[in-house]
């Protein structure tokens, strides 16, 4: 359907259909456990006015195996002018590509306005491979499934989506050779893409003419040398338009512009702002950086702030970390920095996998259904994600980067006096394995060594951060017999129990034939984030992991503010305070990116603090590099 068409016919939502194998072992169980709380989530408009879905309505995109391809290439249709390798993780070629491109429902924003949307400060496309690799996304050429040849981690069917894979796919380079390594945390720069997306639409709507002073069945010519005359020509394939048709062009334009500002307020200022005067005069929480993103804090802002209308709620989201490493993570108890997310339970893998929506942009409505919320996750898509995550091993340290086995021999005993309490030691292809994590409290004594003492404010703001209930007010908590929350709407509860409602309400509503998946164009909708469920996991602590495959997690610590493991073995006084990050160059001595990049970390900054984690700083320079080389084995 052209874009024309679609001002005539309007938006339709995609019916989605019945879990995976995954998940439908849990169906009934998990319908019958949740159905005890219904009334948490049912509204006072009775039951569902909305008809079971057409079949002649477009439907989503299918998320099965090999949805895209039959057979990738080896190469996986990187674009890179280095030879490439991938680590042997136990994916296919297949399920790399499928895993780099599987819609979750999580749009950003229209696709067909992405795909010829101009970057702020040229003429070039903002989709652009070059201009995308700047904020460090992965290159790939076009094939099937991926005709316009998106970087890893974007996809779509109307709207342009963020898949897992942006986070949590990363290469570097050695020698002149690329390594991918899916999996692990990517080197991009999550905030600066969203801001200059931003600014890309303001700049298009803003150059629009004034279409107020003409009748709307008139036909009017665009100036090209305009970014919105530009813009209707490559999207409508002419100059010439009826002014209600550039109504509508202009007014979706600046709809994806106010929800991608929102979110930026938010999280960068902890208010929203009427114009660009008070924003650009307003103080701004330290800049992220590569690899870093305070996720945890976009959705607290999103849930509380954007979806119940409350923008007072807002808070700056000032804590970022790491995207975290998600091998594993189906084998984990706890999930997040903070363990946080309880993985063990009856809900684990399906709230888990609810909340991976949260940094990207997933839809929820809260009013107008009697069972459940609905929302634009795309749990099929989540069912085939966790499979695949399943699989996936951690990565092997190459050969080509020099191993002393001898000194490793040394290491083992090493890790074994020093670290084994907490960072436990895993057969990493078994298909058995367990990834046994600890709990460590960060300023109290744990175990024989101490404090851990790294810094507080990302396990702070989950813990304290409140939010007034606003319209969920009354409303179950959602978990079976834990109360309502309070009837006054500016009473305030833990943001994370909000978090914890919306989550089961999408839940629940997945599990009604007739549900609606919802759109980007579906405007009775607002943005928001999915949360994971809170487990009670809400004290001061982070999660200590077994440690296979963290030789490629560079940065170190939850916030990254260690370069790599060499400093990180010294006493933090002696830790470099500042270095820059960007650079893919990694350096196989001291186990981590090489100090260079675009962007210049200060430890200095709130959040950003390279304290604590002293254990092994005593240890003689012999013993070191003996552990170290013994991390590269794991």
């Amino acid at each position: 359907m052209s874009f024309l068409d679609f001002l005539s016919v309007g938006p339709t939502a995609a019916p989605l259909g019945w879990r995976s194998q995954l998940f439908s072992s849990r169906r009934v169980l998990l319908a019958i456990f949740l159905a005890s709380s219904a009334s948490a989530l049912v509204t006072a408009d009775g039951p569902p006015q909305k008809s079971p879905p057409d079949p002649s309505r477009p439907t989503a995109m299918i998320v099965g195996k090999s949805a895209f391809v039959s057979i990738a290439p080896a190469d996986r249709y990187t674009r890179s002018a280095l030879p490439v390798k991938f680590l042997e993780q136990n994916w296919s070629a297949d399920e790399a590509v499928e895993f780099y491109s599987l819609r979750q429902g999580s749009p950003l924003m229209r696709r067909d306005f992405f795909n010829i949307l101009e970057q702020p400060d040229g003429v070039g496309l903002f989709r652009d491979s070059d201009y995308l690799a700047s904020f460090g996304f992965l290159p790939r050429r076009p094939h099937e499934g991926n005709i316009e040849g998106y970087p890893v981690g974007f996809t779509g069917d109307r709207a342009i989506e963020l898949t897992c894979a942006a986070c949590h796919t990363s290469k570097m380079t050695f020698e002149g050779t690329e390594y991918w390594i899916d999996g692990s945390q990517a080197m991009t720069d999550m905030e600066s893409f969203l801001t200059a997306l931003t600014k890309s639409l303001k700049l298009t709507f803003d150059d629009a003419p004034d279409l107020s002073g003409f009748t709307s069945n008139v036909t009017i010519r665009l100036d090209q040398q305009t970014r919105f005359g530009r813009f209707v020509r490559q999207l409508t394939g002419g100059d010439t338009l009826r002014v209600s048709q550039a109504q509508v062009i202009f007014d979706l334009l600046q709809s994806d512009y106010q929800r991608r500002q929102r979110y930026n307020d938010y999280n960068d200022f902890g208010r929203l702002f009427s114009d660009d005067t008070q924003r650009q005069s307003a103080e701004k929480h330290p800049a992220y950086g590569f690899g870093r993103l305070d996720a945890l804090g976009a959705i607290l802002n999103q849930s509380v702030a954007e979806i119940i209308d409350k923008p007072g709620n807002a808070a700056t989201a000032n804590a970022p970390v790491n995207y975290p490493e998600i091998w594993d993570a189906p084998q984990h108890r706890h999930v997040q920095w903070n363990g946080s997310v309880d993985n063990s339970s009856r809900f684990g893998p399906l709230s888990r996998n609810a909340g991976q929506v949260v940094g990207v942009f997933g839809l929820v409505k809260t009013e107008g259904t009697t069972v459940g919320y609905d929302s634009s996750i795309n749990f099929d898509a989540l069912a085939r994600a966790e499979e695949l995550v399943t699989k996936l091993w951690s990565p092997p340290w190459p050969s080509e980067f020099g191993l002393d086995n001898a000194l490793a021999a040394e290491g083992e005993t090493v890790y074994r006096a020093n670290c084994i309490q907490c960072h436990d030691i895993i057969d990493r292809t078994s298909r058995h394995r367990r990834a046994n994590e600890v709990l460590v409290p960060i300023n109290l004594v744990f175990g024989p060594n101490g404090t851990l003492g790294t810094d507080p404010m990302a396990a702070k703001n989950w813990r304290d951060r409140q939010a007034k209930v606003g319209i969920l007010a009354g409303r179950n908590r959602t978990i079976p017999f834990a109360g309502k929350f309070p009837s006054d709407p500016q009473a305030t509860v833990p943001a994370r129990e909000v978090l914890t409602h919306l989550v089961y309400g999408t839940i629940l509503r997945s599990f009604v034939p007739w549900r609606d998946e919802l759109t980007i164009d579906d405007t009775t909708t607002k943005s928001f984030m999915l949360a994971p469920i809170d487990s009670g996991q809400s004290l001061m602590q982070y999660k200590a992991r077994p440690l296979n495959g963290v030789w490629s997690t560079s940065p170190y610590l939850h916030n990254g503010s260690v370069l790599n493991m060499a400093e990180l073995l010294k006493p933090p006084a002696a830790r470099t305070s500042t270095f820059n990050v960007g650079t893919t160059e990694f350096d196989p001595v001291t186990l981590g990116y090489r100090n260079a990049g675009p962007f210049e970390f200060h430890t200095s900054e709130n959040g950003n603090a390279n304290s604590g984690h002293e254990y092994g700083t005593s240890l003689n320079e012999r013993e070191k590099s003996a552990l170290i080389e013994f991390i590269k084995t794991l």
